[in-house]
């Protein structure tokens, strides 16, 4: 009969063990997928860029905001955003054989680039 109840405590406890496991693992792959999902809104953004930035902007790759973008001021105005994202694409992705629109766009919901003054240079530091 002792090694019967033996029998059945350690059951119960590889049981237990098991269930303890199983559970951590499911939060643990829950938490990681809240974190993959996540996305910042220009709002969420903009409380990380210092007060002493020169300027920023949200760029977004989504296509009815980009055609708001594109019915806001002229043509010299459109021009030179559209100059900007250029520089910006390849500045970012220069050395690498990464292309933007078909390796960061599909997943990148939205990105705010801020122009903060250097404080070693007369360039300015970007934050992404």
């Amino acid at each position: 009969m002792s090694t019967l109840n033996i029998t059945l405590k350690k059951s119960k406890l590889i049981m237990a063990a098991v269930a303890i496991a199983f559970t951590g693992t499911v939060a643990i792959l829950l938490h990681l997928r809240a974190l993959r999902v996540q996305v910042y809104s220009p709002e969420d953004s903009v409380r990380l860029v210092p007060e002493n930035a020169l300027m920023a902007v949200f760029v977004t790759p989504n296509p009815s905001a980009l055609y708001y973008l594109r019915q806001f001021g002229n043509q010299q105005s459109r021009y030179h955003i559209n100059q900007f994202l250029s520089s910006l694409k390849r500045q970012s992705l220069a050395g690498t054989s990464l292309n933007f629109d078909r390796d960061i766009k599909p997943w990148l919901g939205g990105i705010l680039v801020s122009v903060l003054p250097s404080e070693t240079s007369e360039d300015a530091d970007l934050l992404m």
